[in-house]
């Protein structure tokens, strides 16, 4: 596990060390996804959070239809009944 101590500078910016962007393959312009848990704050590339996300929407799948079709369903019969 990488570690390295930074110091917060005018306007709440921080400056990543080289060997973490190099590690997280970043380059200038990509974006980041910023977590906070508690008292702990997580970065990761948006490449990472889709792919995270992904996985979690994946175990919801209903057989070969899509999650998100099933919710527009249930939505739309929901309201239907209103």
């Amino acid at each position: 596990m990488l570690t390295a101590k930074a110091i917060l500078k005018e306007g709440g910016r921080v400056v990543l060390p080289v060997a973490f962007r190099n590690a997280m393959k970043l380059a200038e312009g990509d974006a980041l996804v910023f977590e906070l848990d508690g008292d702990e704050l997580r970065v990761r590339s948006s490449t990472s959070a889709l792919k995270r996300l992904q996985q979690r929407w994946k175990n919801l799948s209903h057989g070969e239809e899509l999650a998100s079709d099933v919710l527009l369903r249930e939505r739309r019969i929901e309201a239907r009944s209103e």
